[in-house]
């Protein structure tokens, strides 16, 4: 733009037709207590989603879209499992307040986790998309060079260890594997505050709370 303003790559069009298949895995995920997701990808204009995965109540892997395709976002559930787990106030107030999401995205689970950042990041995703029975959100991302600093350089080595971790996988090396997942422990402990960062200011809300 003109002015140097940074505008998100998704935009809300780019994510409404695929809401009647996030409320179902929505539903999916609050039968089984796990996490389920999905890409939407894009060819020559054309929109689909990949396969819908299922995980276990902390994560799921999600497939990548065909080689060349572009990841518009990737899609997945944070369950409303049980009391305990919902955040209290003051934890949505760090969410809101200390790392910059909303607090309507913080006390409905709907924030990114380290991990989601950094798999996000990784998996070349436009936004990151999240949604239970409170609402679906997408945090659309921002380039690495649009980054703060930190930001920045937390993305270069999270994409470098991509890399690693790519061939460490080709070449069915459990060593490297293992080593590969010790790294991506430590740069989920570095990220701390700026996660935000990866991500533009303004969510896209599919369904409110």
């Amino acid at each position: 733009m003109e002015d140097g303003t940074i505008m998100p790559k998704v935009i809300r069009e780019d994510l409404e037709e695929f809401l009647g298949i996030m409320d179902a895995a929505v539903w999916d995920s609050e039968q089984h207590m796990r996490e389920v997701g999905f890409r939407i990808c894009r060819e020559d204009g054309n929109t689909y989603t990949t396969k819908q995965c299922m995980g276990d109540a902390c994560g799921v892997s999600l497939e990548t879209c065909e080689a060349g395709d572009k990841t518009v976002a990737g899609f997945h559930t944070h369950p409303w499992i049980v009391e305990e787990a919902h955040p209290s106030p003051p934890i949505i107030a760090f969410l809101a307040e200390k790392k910059g999401f909303s607090s309507k995205a913080a006390g409905a689970n709907l924030v990114p986790s380290p991990m989601d950042a950094i798999v996000a990041l990784v998996s070349n995703e436009q936004a990151t998309c999240l949604g239970n029975e409170k609402g679906i959100v997408c945090h659309p991302m921002k380039d690495i060079d649009d980054m703060p600093p930190r930001g920045k350089s937390i993305a270069g080595t999270a994409q470098t260890l991509r890399l690693r971790c790519l061939i460490a996988q080709r070449g069915k090396s459990q060593e490297g594997i293992d080593a590969c997942f010790r790294d991506l422990d430590m740069i989920t402990s570095m990220m701390g505050v700026p996660e935000k960062e990866w991500f533009f200011e303004d969510e896209i809300w599919l369904r409110e709370p």
